[in-house]
C-alpha cells in the first residue's frame, strides 16, 4: 500500500560513514487517492456499480485499526432511474464503512446510511444482505 509521509528532511553536514540528511518523520498514514482506488474498485465488484454509481467516493474519514490497516468512512451516491413514462430518478446518498487489512484488502464493507434506507437496518456490501442493526 502506498502511504504518505509527514515530516522534515534534517541536514546534519557532512559525515563520513553515514548519510548527510535524515527524515525526521512526524507521521505515516495511507494515501488518500490510494484509498479511494481501493474503495472504487471494491465497490464496482458489489450491487452498488448496478445502481447507476458513477464510481466516485468522498473519504470522509481515516482510522487506524487496533489490529492494523485501516477504518475508511466514505459516501457515495447512486441514481436509479424511475418509470420511464414519468422520467423520475431517485438520487440516494450513502455512507459506507470499510476495513481494510494492512495489505490494502478490503476485510468488511457495510453500507451504514442511505437516504432510502429503513434505519433499523445497514447493507452488508461484501455479502449483499440486509443484517439488523
Amino acid at each position: 500500500m502506498k502511504v504518505s509521509v509527514l515530516g522534515y528532511v534534517r541536514y546534519v553536514g557532512l559525515v563520513m560513514d553515514a548519510p548527510s540528511f535524515y527524515l525526521d518523520v512526524e507521521k505515516v498514514e495511507p494515501s488518500l487517492t490510494e484509498l479511494e482506488s481501493i474503495v472504487t474498485e471494491f465497490l464496482k465488484t458489489t450491487d452498488v456499480s448496478h445502481g447507476g454509481w458513477n464510481g466516485t467516493v468522498e473519504i470522509e474519514a481515516i482510522y487506524d485499526h487496533k489490529l492494523g490497516g485501516v477504518v475508511i468512512v466514505v459516501k457515495y451516491t447512486t441514481v436509479n432511474a424511475g418509470h420511464p413514462g414519468f422520467f423520475m430518478e431517485a438520487i440516494e446518498h450513502h455512507v459506507a464503512v470499510l476495513t481494510l487489512n494492512p495489505k490494502g484488502e478490503v476485510v468488511s464493507a457495510f453500507c451504514v446510511w442511505g437516504s432510502f434506507h429503513n434505519q433499523e437496518r445497514i447493507w452488508d456490501l461484501t455479502n449483499q444482505r440486509w443484517i439488523q442493526k
